[in-house]
């Protein structure tokens, strides 16, 4: 693991911290960094002074370039998992088309190392640097300081892992003692060759990283929305609990999460939410960009709008499956997210023209679905149907309570979900969850598929295109981990 991991990790903290690039930025102990003892001493006497930079590294690492117009960070999950599923269309051949025929997951591709070596293990690497100064049996007689500096970590630490496992290995249900990914926590050594975790084990220390978050994160104020806080590490665990098929608890968290300053917005606000703006109502978590962040074509909206001059605008059209849009009614404000006489090319985002949109990571909305789901599941058909009904009636002026029961009610809030967040990377976790199929080809509900014929993909939950697999350099140098442990190809 040391050969590939330890390069990355410490370099987006370094950068930050030193204002600049120098030739020993590779060192994992740089000359004139703290001895633990003394870091230990600053962690109590000024955590914020000790910690803070790397917590900003933190966020920072998350909207990061990454060497390639496709590489940006955790957004580019959101955009590469989507175009993974059903529901979004890329109709030219460029950047991110791999993704869209689902062929960008082999172990000698950029895709995977981008998400394991260079994004989601950094960050728990640098999370690390903060909890090894505080042992967890400590946690309640920390100082408030101290508090939300720890809570920040294990919650990043903890999303972290989450998009780790839920990428490189199969969904939780059903697959409980298969394998997960590995397991690097405060006490352990990064250069120390970790094997792959038992998804169980994975999950479990997820749930506790984000129950610990919740704790230290309570009645402490946000710096930002760029910061977690209370309320995202709530929002957090409720999806986590959905995923885990824990039904009480996604709606326990989906429930605090919904207390937070953030609303459900009106049908004249809707379009609002979209033009990266981290004052929008809805926003429960998101990170500001600006003139000295911003990654330029190389970005989310680069790619997902086409009125400024990026990828998308140039002519790397995304566009909505028009099976999916045509099931919106015509009352619903969502129907102004596409142009259905265009190709259903996307109007759903849009930036300033300098790229500097800010992004949005969770939005208030999705907390409903989750929880109206999470009651359906669990037989609570009637709490279900009120919780949807908050979210549509703010979506379409003629809308309804729905009155459907079981499995029809579920299906009718997943749909909901795909039309709410679409290209908000959630649709192909949700199938993945759900052990649903890519069907890209058929006529539904007489509506033909949009889809390029060479991406008119149809495959089932068992298909090995739902994981990728694990970069062949970790493999590699990992001793631990071997061919033997490497996901099919």
């Amino acid at each position: 693991m040391k050969k590939i991991f330890i390069i990355y990790l410490i370099v987006p903290v370094l950068l930050i911290m030193s204002g600049g690039c120098s030739s020993d930025f590779l060192d994992t102990e740089p000359t004139g960094s703290l001895s633990q003892d003394q870091q230990d001493n600053m962690a109590v006497d000024d955590p914020i002074k000790a910690f803070s930079p790397i917590i900003s590294g933190l966020y920072n690492s998350m909207v990061n370039y990454y060497g390639y117009h496709d590489e940006f960070g955790h957004p580019t999950i959101f955009l590469a998992t989507d175009l993974m599923g059903n529901d979004m269309v890329q109709l030219a051949n460029h950047y991110f088309y791999f993704y869209y025929q689902n062929d960008n997951r082999m172990s000698n591709y950029r895709a995977p190392v981008h998400h394991w070596t260079k994004l989601y293990y950094p960050l728990i690497y640098n999370s690390n640097l903060v909890l090894k100064s505080y042992s967890r049996e400590e946690y309640d007689n920390l100082s408030d300081d101290a508090k939300i500096i720890v809570g920040q970590a294990l919650a990043i630490r903890a999303n972290s892992y989450y998009y780790l496992v839920r990428l490189f290995a199969k969904n939780y249900k059903g697959n409980e003692d298969g394998l997960g990914v590995p397991l690097w926590l405060a006490e352990t050594d990064a250069a120390d060759q970790q094997p792959r975790a038992k998804i169980s084990a994975v999950y479990a220390q997820i749930v506790q990283d984000l129950g610990d978050a919740i704790k230290l994160l309570k009645d402490q104020p946000r710096e930002s929305i760029n910061n977690v806080d209370y309320y995202t590490a709530c929002a957090i665990l409720a999806d986590v609990s959905l995923t885990m098929n824990n039904w009480p608890d996604a709606v326990k968290y989906a429930q605090e999460a919904r207390k937070s300053s953030a609303t459900l917005s009106t049908m004249d606000n809707y379009m609002n939410q979209f033009k990266g703006n981290l004052n929008a109502c809805e926003w429960l978590w998101g990170m500001d960009i600006n003139g000295e962040n911003t990654t330029l074509y190389a970005s989310l909206y680069s790619h997902l709008d086409n009125t400024v001059d990026g990828y998308c605008g140039i002519g790397v059209y995304k566009a909505w499956d028009a099976r999916l849009y045509e099931q919106i009614p015509q009352t619903d404000i969502r129907r102004q997210c596409a142009l259905p006489n265009q190709r259903y090319i996307s109007m759903k985002f849009q930036t300033p023209s300098d790229f500097t949109g800010d992004i949005c990571y969770i939005r208030i909305a999705e907390i409903y679905l989750i929880e109206a789901e999470a009651e359906a599941r669990a037989g609570n058909d009637a709490s279900a149907q009120n919780v949807l009904y908050e979210l549509v009636k703010n979506r379409d002026s003629q809308a309804i309570k729905s009155t459907k029961t079981g499995n029809d009610l579920i299906e009718e809030i997943l749909l909901q979900k795909r039309i709410e967040l679409w290209g908000e990377g959630r649709s192909w976790f949700d199938l993945k969850r759900i052990g649903g199929s890519i069907e890209r080809k058929n006529t539904i509900n007489g509506v033909a598929s949009n889809h390029r014929i060479d991406a008119q993909l149809q495959f089932g939950p068992e298909d090995s295109r739902w994981v990728f697999q694990i970069p062949k350099k970790e493999i590699e140098a990992n001793q631990n981990i071997n061919e033997e442990d490497q996901n099919p190809a």
